[in-house]
């Protein structure tokens, strides 16, 4: 049989084979001409800080602001946490306990100024406190997002279609200063800022608007940027480095590919966005090892990432988890952090570390063998894959992959056949499983396996009959 290629994406739909890729990221691979491309495994979690009480509500840092220090609300009192772990608290407090809405720019002084949007207030964080400033609407509805566009701050009020600003040098809101989502009446869910266009986002429709210069009218649509796609949910729509990527208020995840909201998610995921409520709805966006992540998190049940370098959607999990507990996402200097969704932990991404904090976490991934119109022998699978990186004692000193299969188009598996991925220095292992049996016609046989030992995990593909 001629090379089998692994299945480099996620797909999980009812009915359907499940289509393993479970903390994996896909790469190509010059090295092969066999299989130009591979899995490995995805970064592991460190410690980095403890900040305030749980929740965490939200991360934030921008270059210039603060020093570069992240901005977290652990709760109800923000916080600055510096390159070096240093957590400093903000005197007054953020009311509430969900998720929040952070962004930030200089003031005419050239001073830090971040402001947090909850949902039913806008707060403003100055120096070393921070205070609930008068967000202007008539039945003070309150603030469902904030951001900073050229100078201009822009928020979003609960309910309707009004996006309120403060030109450059203000510091206050007024009832006087708004602009309306011009396209058609259409309530805004908020406002996302990507390069110089505001994305007005409402329940039907996405428009963009931009700085002009003018004093008659500071604001402005951007022509032509207005589709017929409204959006679920704010705290999915994030800002991609230049891409704005978000769930519509369809299901559908999409990406903003020049001028067109183009649908990026394929049907399954379409299905586990509809079964999930709006409010567990999040996501965040980070880069390491040039893999920009959008991380997509369907409350406690999934956590998706699609990968805009390779443009493949694979799943995320932690140890006893159908979840990654890490989201919110944020660079500090050359260093990712996230926070822990169940903890006021904050971690930092390491690709060299292969477990969460001290936790394994199991690497899943799959291939097929087709089998049309009449069974195919199946008499070994060969993987091609790392060997002998084991660490010398300790946990992952003899470290096992496992392999199921099945012979019914995924309804169910045999079970898990265990090979060794060689000890230290055992570079010429092979790992190889004998005596499969068939591949059944029509339905082909799956393949699926597992690796939870905290060693290096490439795998590039499989050889069948060798």
């Amino acid at each position: 049989m001629p090379p089998l290629p692994l299945k480099l994406g996620a797909f999980d739909r009812t009915d359907l084979p499940e289509v393993a890729c479970v903390n994996m990221l896909a790469e190509p691979n010059p090295t092969s001409e066999t299989f130009p491309m591979m899995l490995i495994a995805r970064f592991g979690l460190a410690t980095f800080a403890t900040v305030g009480t749980a929740p965490i509500r939200g991360v934030f840092q921008r270059d210039g602001i603060f020093d570069g220090d992240a901005i977290i609300l652990a709760q109800e009192t923000l916080h600055r946490l510096s390159a070096d772990g240093v957590v400093t608290a903000f005197t007054g407090t953020v009311a509430g306990d969900d998720l929040v809405v952070i962004d930030a720019g200089l003031d005419n002084n050239g001073d830090s100024v971040v402001r947090i949007a909850t949902g039913s207030a806008m707060y403003k964080a100055t120096g070393t406190n921070v205070v609930a400033e008068t967000f202007p609407d008539s039945g003070n509805a309150g603030a469902t997002s904030v951001a900073f566009l050229s100078g201009y701050w822009i928020g979003t009020e609960v309910g309707t279609d009004f996006a309120y600003y403060i030109e450059p040098g203000g510091s206050t809101w007024t009832p006087l200063e708004f602009a309306a989502a011009e396209y058609r009446p259409d309530k805004l869910k908020g406002v996302v800022v990507v390069g110089e266009i505001a994305w007005l986002m409402g329940d039907s429709t996405l428009e963009g608007w931009r700085a002009t210069g003018d004093a008659a009218s500071p604001l402005a649509p951007a022509g032509g940027l207005k589709f017929d796609v409204g959006t679920k949910t704010i705290h999915a729509a994030v800002n991609c480095r230049g891409v704005l990527i978000f769930v519509d208020n369809d299901g559908s995840v999409r990406m903003m590919a020049g001028a067109d909201p183009a649908v990026i998610s394929g049907y399954d995921l379409a299905q586990q966005i509809r079964e999930t409520s709006a409010a567990d709805i999040r996501a965040s966006f980070f880069t390491k090892d040039q893999h920009p992540l959008y991380i997509l998190t369907l409350g406690e049940s999934a956590t998706w990432a699609y990968d805009l370098g390779t443009r493949v959607w694979t799943r995320m999990e932690s140890d006893g988890e159908t979840y990654w507990k890490a989201d919110l996402f944020a660079n500090i200097g050359d260093t990712v952090i996230a926070r822990d969704a169940t903890s006021s932990v904050i971690y930092t991404l390491d690709p060299d570390l292969a477990t969460d904090a001290g936790e394994t976490f199991t690497c899943y991934f799959s291939a097929f063998i087709p089998a049309l119109e009449r069974p195919v022998p199946v008499a070994n699978v060969m993987l091609d894959c790392e060997v002998g990186g084991s660490p010398r004692s300790g946990q992952g000193s003899d470290p096992l992959i496992g392999l199921q299969w099945s012979r019914n188009g995924g309804k169910t598996y045999s079970g898990l056949r265990f090979r060794g991925l060689g000890a230290t220095g055992e570079y010429r292992t092979r790992v190889r499983w004998n005596a499969l049996g068939q591949a059944d016609a029509p339905w082909g046989m799956w393949l699926r396996w597992q690796v939870s030992d905290p060693v290096r995990r490439r795998f590039s593909g499989a050889m069948v009959n060798v």
